[in-house]
């Protein structure tokens, strides 16, 4: 008879959701950030391990969506009154008054709210893996969202990380040729001048 753990490979005690990660360890990534990084990647050149991971990320991801948009609308709701009163000198607003100014500023704390770093361990452990798959992650990651691959190098590297992929790699002898934007724009090209 074969073991139980022959049935299943990928069935570990540790790939549940336990939550989010530790700031000080793990890196952190906005819900925007997450969804620009999961949308470079190819789904066939990860591995199964990478794809779990993913998983798990997007889970606590989704889980803190989730939890955005009832807190932003409360937050809102609770808002709402007091600015219109102040701005109406009015205080007894009705629900129909109150109401679109509730909508409106919860459109504007959700969108605040997904800006919102979240450290995430399995984010971490996907883009920490050494050679050759880790390397596949960082550099799509680099290439294609610098401003994202800029700030998630920084993070590596101060938590003791040193890839040659990395924006301060301690070995490397060649400099950046090219410097991008918050939007990934590129504005300076040393081959241009």
């Amino acid at each position: 008879q074969k073991k139980k753990e022959e049935f299943a490979p990928i069935c570990y005690s540790n790939m549940s959701s336990t939550g989010f990660g530790d700031k000080k360890k793990d890196m952190v990534v906005s819900y925007n950030h997450w969804w620009d990084l999961t949308t470079i990647l190819d789904e066939k050149k990860l591995t199964e391990w990478e794809m779990l991971k993913f998983k798990i990320a997007f889970q606590d991801m989704y889980y803190f969506k989730m939890f955005n948009f009832p807190l932003s609308f409360a937050l809102s709701g609770l808002l709402s009154f007091p600015i219109y009163g102040f701005a109406t000198n009015k205080w007894k607003v009705s629900g129909r008054v109150q109401l679109p100014m509730t909508f409106a500023l919860s459109a504007f704390f959700a969108l605040k709210f997904l800006r919102v770093p979240i450290p995430s361990r399995a984010l971490t452990e996907v883009m920490t893996q050494e050679s050759p798959h880790g390397d596949y992650v960082r550099e799509t990651v680099a290439l294609h969202t610098p401003s994202l691959w800029a700030d998630m190098s920084r993070q590596l590297y101060n938590r003791g990380y040193d890839f040659p992929q990395l924006n301060e790699y301690s070995k490397r002898t060649e400099f950046p040729e090219t410097v991008a934007d918050e939007n990934g724009e590129v504005f300076y090209n040393s081959k241009n001048f």
